[in-house]
Order: structure tokens, then C-alpha cells, then sequence
């Protein structure tokens, strides 16, 4: 076991060094790095295409921005308890929004990462869908209802989303512009 790992941390150690080599900003190794995902060669390869989606500019930052006001409000409760979103439960539009956009993305990121030959750019594109409605989210809803309930219920929603975000990189570990 203690060699195991030792052997994990000195090949994450050596990627961390290539990815750093290959001009990847050390926030977006850790990003990466920091995601559950096992697959060295995928984190490899997510490291590469998110730094060239980050230097093509775009809404890169306005994405992580929102990605992370919802992990930021989940990563607590979702570690504390099983959270499972209830759409029939969702009433107000911006939560039904969010919901559709975010069954869209799950379709479209499944689709650009199964197989041999994954399409970052499309998982990004499909991720980048649920900025505007997660704004939108953040602006029209508390989630912190009074109601325990709707308060679970959107919980649920946004670790949805910040799920959906982990299968590429932790959006925490990200800096944007600014911060």
C-alpha cells in the first residue's frame, strides 16, 4: 500500500513537471490534477486542451466564475450528506433552467469523453452551456430556503453541476482575472 503510493505521488510529481514543461499553468495542473479522475494520460491530455481553451480566451473565466459559486456552496453539504436532485421539486424557472441545461451538458460531455479519442474542446463547450444559467440561478434563487426540503433540492442541483465541472478539472483550483 505505502509503496503504491509512493509510486502514485512520484508519477504525479513527474506529470506535474512535464504538463509545467509544456506551459501549462500551474493552476490549471492543480486544477486537473486536483479532479477525480485516475487516468494519468486523461489528465495529460485535459491539462494540454483547457490551456489552450484558456489562451483562446473566450468566456474561460466567466465559466470558471460560475463553476465555482456552485462549488463553493456544495462542497460542504455534499460531503456531509447524499444529495439527490428531485426534478419534479424544481418550481422556479431558474432552477428548471438550470436543470434542463444541465441534462444537456451531461448528454454532450458523456458524448465528447467516451471512447478513444475524447473532444475536450466539445466537453468544454458543453460545460460553457451552464454559465448563463447558473448566473441566472445565482440571481433569482436562495438556496438557502428556510424550507429544508427546497434547500436539499437545489443543493442537489449544484453538485450536480459541480460534478459535471470535476470530470474535467476542479474549478477551485482555478485563478481567474482579478481574483
Amino acid at each position: 500500500q505505502v509503496a503504491a503510493a509512493q509510486i502514485a505521488e512520484f508519477i504525479a510529481a513527474r506529470l506535474e513537471t512535464e504538463l509545467d514543461t509544456r506551459g501549462v499553468p500551474y493552476d490549471l495542473i492543480r486544477a486537473v490534477l486536483g479532479a477525480p479522475c485516475p487516468d494519468l494520460l486523461d489528465a495529460y491530455d485535459r491539462a494540454l486542451a483547457l490551456r489552450d481553451l484558456r489562451a483562446a480566451g473566450g468566456d474561460f473565466d466567466a465559466v470558471i466564475t460560475a463553476a465555482t459559486r456552485t462549488a463553493n456552496i456544495v462542497r460542504g453539504p455534499k460531503t456531509e450528506t447524499d444529495l439527490t436532485v428531485d426534478p419534479d421539486a424544481l418550481a422556479d424557472p431558474a432552477e428548471r433552467a438550470l436543470w434542463a441545461a444541465w441534462q444537456e451538458a451531461r448528454e454532450e460531455l458523456t458524448a465528447a469523453l467516451t471512447g478513444d479519442e475524447r473532444d475536450y474542446e466539445a466537453a468544454w463547450r458543453a460545460l460553457g452551456g451552464l454559465r448563463e444559467p447558473i448566473d441566472r440561478f445565482f440571481e433569482g434563487v436562495l438556496v438557502m430556503a428556510e424550507d429544508e426540503s427546497v434547500r436539499r433540492n437545489r443543493l442537489a442541483l449544484l453538485a450536480a453541476v459541480n460534478d459535471l465541472f470535476l470530470r474535467l478539472l476542479d474549478v477551485q483550483q482555478v485563478v481567474t482575472e482579478g481574483a
